[in-house]
Parts: C-alpha cells; structure tokens; sequence
C-alpha cells in the first residue's frame, strides 16, 4: 500500500499527507476482520460449557491475578511468543524503510520484492498451521525439537 501510494503520489505530497492512507486503509481491514469474527459460531465445547453456566464470571480478572492462571498467562506472552515478537516485529516494520536504503534499490522495486516475498510466504502460514496440527506446535515453534 506504501509502495502504490509513492508510485502515484507526488513524492511532497506523500511526505505532506498521503503516509496517512495505508493507515486509513488498515482500519477498513480492521473493519472486515470484526464483521468476520462476529459472524464466526463459537466452538461445540465453548457452546455447551456456557449452556451448562461454566463459564467464568470475570475472565480477565481470573486469567491475570490468581494464581497459577497468571503463571500461563505469562509463560505464554512472554515465553512461549517472546522470541517471534522480538525478532518478527523490527523486522516487518523497518523492513520498508530499510531496504530501499540499505539495498541501494529504488522504493519501487524494493516494495516489489516485499510484496513478493509476501505472496509468497503467505500460504506457508496454512502449511505450517496444517503440520502443527499433525505434529504438535512446540516443534514448529521451537523449530530444533
């Protein structure tokens, strides 16, 4: 979106505003992905344990300050996903303003290569989910085991 908004924007006024509409865009997407999710039935087990009252009262309240709960939650946001936040997160996001730089490529065929490596990583996000099914998902996330 970048990549399209430089190629047809004058380079002043990209600088001046149009940095701002890949971020307009963004809250569309985000308004798909709620109509989606709203739409989405909850699991059978879900369904059935909150027919039956099992549900919790105060989820946030039980998943964060009573132990060993908040020992899950932690081992889970700060274990378990630390790694992929710390290496995954710089990377996506200075990967459009470093490599046009870095390269020496122009902005064009920089965000071309970006949108490429995209095109093509995303279906491996479906392979990688359908083998963590098979095969557990702390060998895909650990990656040695």
């Amino acid at each position: 979106m970048i990549g399209l908004c430089r190629v047809y924007m004058d380079a002043k006024v990209f600088a001046e505003w149009g940095w701002r509409i890949p971020f307009l865009v963004s809250l569309f997407l985000l308004g798909i992905s709620v109509w989606i999710r709203l739409r989405l039935n909850e699991s059978p087990v879900f369904a059935k344990m909150k027919a039956e009252g099992k549900g919790s009262k105060a989820p946030l309240t039980e998943s964060f300050l009573h132990y060993p709960n908040n020992k899950y939650v932690l081992l889970a946001l700060l274990g378990a996903t630390a790694g992929q936040g710390v290496c995954g997160t710089p990377a996506s996001s200075t990967r459009c303003s470093s490599l046009p730089s870095r390269s020496k490529l122009d902005y064009v065929s920089a965000y071309s290569l970006i949108a490429l490596s995209l095109v093509i990583g995303t279906p491996f996000f479906i392979v990688f989910g359908w083998l963590s099914d098979r095969i557990g998902r702390l060998k895909i996330i650990l990656q040695d085991a």
